[in-house]
């Protein structure tokens, strides 16, 4: 299924952008309100945070076996598969009546989302051409981008206008939309099988470490990197609502929607930069900008400060998120993208679903301030890593731009 011409938009791109951009609309519609039908349920910012957190652990059990399933289902049927079970999900919130119940529905969301979020990634990677991944992956996160504006704001909104039940309605009818663009799309779901000498190959079942389950050989250094970035993200948009009350400011739906106009300008550009120049041009500035926005939302008092962090957040995370997830993706052969979109998959939601537990906790403490603090040394310590690797050695994440495929 590699693509071996120069053009991006061609009609199976295009359909997988327009069903990731519903699948993650229906994701998305319910980060910001999930949490708060939990606090207005009388849960604590501790259970807040294990909302998200069993919902991560779900995602990353679920993509251990997402080897399995390229198999026996091909990888356009596993995602059929997660959309549906997403799909499902969200019809079954509105049946549970307390937090602990809650919990056993993010259980299954996750799975779904663990699938989902897997075979969106590992299918466009092998659509776009590999001399211009970095670009088609930044378009490609365009339609998550529009998504992350629309639907924190459009759930917010439904859920205060209408109420709970009718926003996860919404959120349902936005799954059901992806499955059918999905239908659209006329690539074979078999798995792409033709072994690449250029780029790192799996060892064999006998020779597999612990960690080799975990993380795609190869992708370890960027995997790490992921879970900071999801720490500090994940401190954002799990707790930004509930943060948004506790400041007394009116209408936090601004705050996705201003961020994420900042993520789609910073996509558009930050491709081609990535492609051309390598990705240090694209992650030191995106590290510095999201380290900045977490001390602004730390001392934020103000709808202008509120929305300043906004600004930086989502600049920061507009470079970051592609140029990572890029890295992971172009340094294995083509038959085990499915893996490493795993292992990307799985870094980003220990991050955002460990970091959301561990800074729920100490927020419980502590106050949300603090822990963005907390969220804002953990960048801190990304970009002094970042650095030394750069003086050690150039590549995927140095200063090279992308070799090209055969």
């Amino acid at each position: 299924m590699e693509q071996n011409g120069s053009t991006i938009w061609s009609k199976n791109f295009t359909g997988l952008v327009l069903s990731n951009g519903f699948f993650f609309g229906g994701f998305h519609m319910l980060l910001p309100t999930v949490p708060l039908l939990a606090s207005d349920m009388g849960g604590s910012k501790t259970q807040v945070g294990l909302i998200a957190g069993i919902f991560v652990l779900s995602s990353v059990i679920t993509r251990l076996f997402t080897d399995l399933g390229v198999r026996k289902l091909g990888k356009r049927n596993c995602l059929l598969l997660g959309i549906v079970i997403s799909l499902f999900s969200a019809a079954l919130y509105p049946f549970a009546p307390t937090v602990e119940t809650m919990l056993w529905v993010r259980v299954l969301h996750g799975v779904g989302f663990g699938i989902g979020t897997t075979f969106y990634v590992a299918i466009v990677s092998d659509v776009i051409p590999a001399t211009r991944r970095g670009e088609g992956l930044g378009y490609f996160g365009l339609a998550t981008t529009i998504a992350m504006a629309v639907a924190p704001a459009t759930g917010l909104w439904i859920a205060k206008e209408y109420g709970f039940t009718a926003m996860f309605a919404m959120a349902g009818s936005w799954e059901l939309i992806a499955g059918l663009l999905l239908s659209t799309c006329g690539f074979s779901s078999a798995p792409t099988s033709a072994p690449h000498p250029e780029r790192h190959e799996a060892p064999a079942i006998g020779r597999r470490s612990v960690l080799d389950i975990f993380v795609e050989p190869g992708t370890l250094f960027p995997a790490f990197l992921v879970i900071m970035m999801g720490i500090a993200h994940g401190s954002v948009i799990n707790f930004i609502a509930v943060y948004a009350n506790e400041l007394h400011l009116a209408n936090p739906g601004y705050f996705f929607i201003l961020g994420t106009g900042c993520i789609f300008l910073s996509r558009l550009a930050m491709g081609k930069v990535y492609d051309r120049k390598g990705p240090a041009w694209v992650v030191l500035p995106g590290v510095i900008l999201l380290l900045t926005g977490l001390v602004t939302v730390a001392e934020a008092s103000t709808m202008e400060v509120y929305l300043a962090a906004a600004v930086l957040h989502g600049f920061g995370i507009g470079m970051l998120f592609p140029a990572l997830q890029t890295a992971t993706i172009s340094d294995v052969a083509p038959q085990r993208r499915s893996a490493a979109s795993a292992t990307f998959s799985n870094a980003l939601d220990i991050g955002l679903g460990g970091g959301s537990v561990l800074l729920g906790m100490f927020a419980q403490k502590a106050g949300l301030p603090s822990a963005y603090l907390c969220a804002a040394a953990v960048m801190g310590v990304f970009l002094v890593i970042y650095t030394i690797h750069l003086m050690n050695q150039k590549g995927l994440l140095g200063t090279e731009p992308l070799p090209e495929e055969e």
